[in-house]
């Protein structure tokens, strides 16, 4: 069993102010964790340098240290004086990190992200060894390696180190066990992602002068907007009175309005924006489906969002999104990348509004009971509780 004094010691690759799933999702364990009366810091890397050495956020103890890239990788070879500069210090920061463990005496601490801080804890760990290493992988991390650690080598590294090891989803946890072979027989216990329903749940909607899909993503590539866009012009042809709003912003923006003007759909395709969260409540409670048309998602945090509002999702088979929109009981899956099934999907809620109704219903159940902030917290205990009978 976890102590009920036991101290608990957050490394995320980065944190608050800095707005993302991960920064969020730490940031609602964190205060989840302290809720219950464990006594949480965190740590994290001093990024951007403009940011305090320390604060506190929601009343949780938050040090930055900066902790730079030591590993040779090929994005820094242009960047030479900088790097080097960067190893020059790293042994200061590592030694203030070892002085901050020492000081605090965490019973756990668990790196969120396997990046560079997660390599300094798993080095600063060896020098308190009392202390129980937990990591905890979310997305970019893995499916990019050699990035941000410098090299599969180091990566394995780090993992090897864990006494235990979270995941935000199984297919993310099978990026693990490939990444250390068939030999490991380390234990990850996938914990998914945590939605706060009253940031989400309003009486507020957008008023729109005809129904819409609303889909919110970074402007990536990985995203496939410009797939949802072609359907999009499919379902127009197709006879089907609706819109389509977009959230986000990101590299392909210019991309994307280019070919809305080019399929002559200015007037049907909405760019909202970065959509802040009483706007992105009016948005999920006003559309009529929400789509997430990812070529990979880790997890996909935004079609939990839209669940959570009671809508019906409409997403791609890949990567952890079908292990939280559950075919033909949330929502339709579809093969990513291709227009003419999704379109077919978003088609068949758009004339069955009772079915759509049913989804979006039953998606609601399950985001609120097998997803709140209170039951992944439960699973990343369960993790801290093996680390210390490991």
């Amino acid at each position: 069993m976890l102590p009920h004094d036991a101290k608990i010691l957050l490394v995320p690759s980065s944190y608050a102010p800095r707005v993302g799933g991960l920064q969020t999702a730490v940031a609602h364990l964190a205060v989840e964790l302290m809720r219950r009366g464990y006594a949480v810091t965190v740590v994290t890397n001093r990024y951007p340098r403009t940011l305090p050495g320390y604060e506190r956020l929601n009343g949780i103890p938050v040090h930055r240290i900066l902790m730079t890239n030591v590993v040779p990788s090929r994005q820094q070879i242009p960047r030479l004086g900088k790097y080097l500069l960067g190893v020059a210090i790293a042994p200061l920061q590592l030694a203030r990190l070892v002085w901050l463990i020492r000081r605090l005496e965490p019973t756990i601490i668990n790196a969120h992200y396997l990046g560079v801080p997660a390599l300094y804890t798993r080095i600063a760990n060896t020098f308190h060894p009392t202390s129980k290493f937990v990591l905890s992988v979310h997305g970019s991390d893995l499916p990019t390696v050699p990035y941000p650690t410098g090299s599969p080598l180091v990566g394995r590294f780090v993992v090897a180190g864990a006494r235990a090891l979270t995941a935000c989803s199984k297919d993310m946890a099978g990026f693990l066990h490939r990444m250390m072979g068939d030999s490991w027989d380390g234990r990850v216990i996938v914990t998914g992602n945590g939605v706060e329903p009253r940031e989400l749940q309003t009486t507020e909607k957008l008023e729109h002068p005809r129904p819409y899909l609303f889909s919110a993503a970074h402007f990536t590539p990985k995203k496939g907007l410009d797939i949802l866009i072609r359907a999009m012009n499919n379902l127009i042809d197709a006879g089907l009175d609706v819109d389509l709003i977009l959230a986000g912003c990101g590299p392909l923006d210019e991309t994307l309005r280019s070919l809305v003007r080019e399929l002559g759909l200015d007037t049907r395709v909405l760019f909202w924006g970065v959509a802040n969260r009483r706007e992105m409540a009016a948005l999920l409670n006003g559309c009529a489906l929400f789509v997430l048309p990812s070529l990979w998602e880790a997890f996909g945090i935004a079609a939990l969002e839209a669940m959570v509002c009671g809508k019906a999702v409409v997403a791609t088979n890949r990567g952890g999104i079908a292990e939280i929109v559950r075919y033909d009981e949330t929502g339709i899956l579809v093969k990513p990348g291709d227009v003419a099934t999704l379109t077919q999907a978003i088609a068949t809620l758009l004339r069955d509004p009772v079915k759509r109704e049913a989804l979006g219903q039953r998606g609601r159940e399950v985001a609120l009971s097998e997803f709140n902030w209170s039951t992944v917290a439960d699973r990343y205990l369960q993790a801290y509780r093996v680390a210390l009978a490991e």
